[in-house]
């Protein structure tokens, strides 16, 4: 990308008016997760994450340690189960298609399982690997549910209730960042999770409307 083009995506960044309610929101969520403990993650989960690295690796212009923790308290926040919660506060710990750092690699899987579940895991497993340009494509195709790994390309089937989590999850991991994201990918999935409204929580649905400005 040319400076120019650079320069222009700095400014849209900034002057993007239409997301300063989400940045309200957001600080009151901080201000009130300061004050109160019961959408923060365990802490002797968050002691393991510390000891795998998390606070040390960067992730945008903070930790991923941050960002693993933002992540659970909006599934928590939303009202999600706890195992869908310990699955967002662990989405890129093997690395994504996105995020290329694996702090633990995928034959650890079992250790994983063990501290936060064998439900939690398999879904950190699937986000971890999927392509999302083929796991957008499955509301086009709701009858076939699967995702596609990014490691071997196998397609691997996936139920309803597996798609629900895997959306709520992937929309908490948009939502957590968004502040930080490049005016570019900002509004990258934003007709995606529109669509997917039927998937998503009314609580997750809601806090994306504050986020890109929408009205239901």
């Amino acid at each position: 990308m040319n400076l120019s083009k650079k320069i222009y995506y700095k400014v849209l960044y900034y002057l993007d008016l239409g997301i300063l309610p989400y940045r309200i929101l957001r600080l009151s969520s901080q201000l009130t997760n300061h004050f109160f403990v019961e959408h923060n993650p365990p802490e002797s989960v968050v002691n393991q994450l510390q000891e795998m690295g998390c606070d040390s690796t960067s992730h945008m212009n903070r930790s991923l340690l941050e960002h693993f923790q933002g992540t659970y308290r909006l599934l928590k926040k939303w009202g999600n189960r706890e195992s869908i919660c310990l699955a967002g506060l662990f989405h890129a710990i093997y690395g994504t298609e996105t995020f290329y750092t694996a702090l633990v690699s995928l034959e650890k899987r079992q250790e994983i399982a063990l501290l936060i579940g064998d439900e939690a895991e398999k879904l950190v497993y699937y986000y971890s690997i999927t392509t999302r340009n083929h796991f957008v494509k499955n509301l086009s195709n709701l009858n076939d549910l699967s995702i596609t790994s990014r490691l071997d390309g196998e397609i691997i089937p996936i139920t309803e209730l597996e798609f629900r989590q895997l959306v709520e999850i992937f929309l908490a991991d948009r939502l957590e960042q968004i502040l930080s994201l490049n005016y570019r990918y900002r509004y990258q999935y934003k007709a995606f999770f529109l669509e997917a409204k039927y998937f998503i929580s009314r609580q997750g649905f809601q806090e994306f409307l504050i986020a890109y400005n929408l009205k239901d």
